[in-house]
């Protein structure tokens, strides 16, 4: 994990931040992550990614639908996407502290 977890945590809400997230952006990404079939011990994960699938769906739609310039659309949901792979990282380094902890 990183060395500076809130430092980490910080430069993932700076980011979100930069991108002048909404509030639908941030609830549907925030359902994207908690979504997420390839838990251990997880019974139903197509079900699951078949959630998730809809999801980015609709996330991709509203990232079109808000463009605030020529270069929004596409682009923005590819950035969200990053967030979201930033999003799993700092939980997965997150998880290895707890464990970590007496």
């Amino acid at each position: 994990p990183s060395d500076d977890p809130l430092g980490s945590v910080l430069s993932f809400f700076h980011s979100m931040t930069a991108l002048r997230v909404t509030e639908a952006e941030y609830a549907l990404l925030t359902a994207t992550a908690l979504l997420c079939s390839d838990r251990t011990a997880l019974h139903a994960a197509g079900r699951v990614e078949s959630l998730q699938e809809g999801v980015l769906e609709v996330l991709s739609g509203v990232c079109v639908s808000q463009a605030r310039d020529a270069c929004s659309g596409p682009q923005r949901f590819g950035r969200l996407l990053g967030r979201l792979t930033e999003l799993r990282t700092l939980r997965h380094n997150h998880l290895l502290l707890l464990r970590q902890q007496p």
